[in-house]
């Protein structure tokens, strides 16, 4: 290993790794197996890490060569120093061979510009379209006048910001102060790639002293994770048939008058980017629906009916996070049956309605609630069935 003995957080150094085949015979393979510091930026190098490893093909006898590798460290590690460790192999297909270790222990300091980052006021968590304050806070420790001040929010493509960067021509020594921007959940953003820990954020600075103008420095805020409120979806659906065919129902259909016909609905539920607890689905059976009492649940209560009020509920004191907001979820199932009156001829009827959610946000702590459409005879979701809603 090449590299300075000191570095300064922000400050772009350079890595040089020299290496050199001493044998008299061509090396097929060397395979270059190094650990680079945490935090660490790389902004180029004359070599792809490719799993982790620089991999040099056919290397002459008594060829030697350079790995380099410019890059910077978002922050100081506690302990002050960092630590590069390089392991060089010789390769023979999947067998590897170890031929020497290498450290090197690079003194770490601070650059003097100290920055955090929050949403103002007491928000602490976001919500689709709706729009918060992001500040950062800084403080110039350095001793020095800072040039050139550009303050970058480096936002995820989830969030939008009126402006995503912010210059200042000079910060003072010992200035401290605050600078905000606007920033905006995208409304139709996606809940699976967020995590229950929110998303992510680490808005930096980038900067110049005064006594070295032409010299980039660049101070990264702490990781700052903001919570998102989860998006819940109540997805229902009536069948005749399963999605594979097979028969669910009984009874003709398209319905008749006078006979009874037997469906199969459906409700799924699904929650991201967090779980939800005190979840409560409700529905209502419109008159002339009967409530066969026969139904499937896999998790929760059992759902219950209640015949003064014509309710369906169901309850579950939690449910995990669904990955994308797509099923596999869960769900439960019940049977409903008509039998059409000849006023009902030519119509498609209704079989479910006043669909609803409610739940808690496990995350936020925010109270959910969601709406569902009616369901009918129409069943748009069961292929073999679909188009066979109106009554006879």
């Amino acid at each position: 290993w090449e590299a300075l003995e000191k570095i300064m957080v922000g400050q772009n150094f350079n890595l040089t790794v020299n290496y050199k085949n001493d044998t008299l015979s061509k090396i097929e393979q060397i395979v270059l197996a190094p650990t680079l510091p945490n935090d660490l930026a790389i902004v180029s190098n004359n070599a792809i890490l490719k799993d982790g490893s620089w991999v040099l093909e056919n290397v002459e006898p008594r060829q030697s060569g350079q790995i380099q590798l410019t890059g910077f460290l978002r922050s100081k590690p506690t302990s002050g120093s960092a630590a590069l460790t390089l392991q060089a192999f010789l390769a023979n297909g999947k067998e590897k061979y170890l031929q020497t270790s290498l450290i090197k222990y690079l003194t770490v300091v601070d650059n003097g510009l100290n920055l955090s980052a929050n949403l103002a006021g007491d928000k602490t968590y976001l919500k689709p379209s709706e729009e918060a304050t992001m500040e950062i806070h800084y403080q110039n420790k350095t001793g020095q006048t800072l040039k050139n001040i550009n303050f970058n929010l480096n936002l995820p493509t989830t969030l939008q910001a009126a402006k995503s960067q912010l210059t200042k021509k000079e910060i003072l020594p010992e200035e401290t102060g605050i600078v905000e921007f606007k920033i905006k959940l995208s409304e139709n953003f996606d809940a699976g790639a967020i995590t229950a820990a929110g998303l992510a954020l680490r808005p930096f600075v980038s900067f110049y002293l005064a006594d070295k103008p032409t010299e980039l420095l660049r101070s990264f805020t702490p990781t700052l994770n903001i919570k998102i409120a989860s998006q819940i979806k109540l997805h229902a659906e009536a069948r005749y048939f399963t999605a594979e065919g097979d028969q669910l129902g009984r009874g003709p259909i398209p319905p008749k008058v006078g006979q009874v016909t037997k469906y199969w609905i459906n409700w799924f539920v699904t929650t991201a980017p967090n779980s939800i607890k005190n979840v409560t689905l409700l529905g209502h059976l419109p008159d002339g629906v009967m409530w066969t009492n026969k139904t499937n649940v896999a998790e929760g209560e059992s759902i219950k009916f209640d015949p003064v009020t014509r309710s369906i509920s169901w309850q579950s004191d939690r449910l995990e996070a669904t990955p994308s907001n797509r099923c596999p979820c869960a769900g439960i199932g019940f049977e409903v049956a008509i039998t059409p009156a000849n006023d009902d001829a030519g119509k498609i009827l209704t079989l479910l309605n006043q669909l609803s959610i409610q739940a808690t946000d496990d995350a936020t702590g925010e109270e959910l609630k969601e709406f569902s459409p009616n369901i009918t005879t129409d069943l748009i979701k069961d292929d073999l069935a679909n188009g066979k809603g109106v009554v006879q």
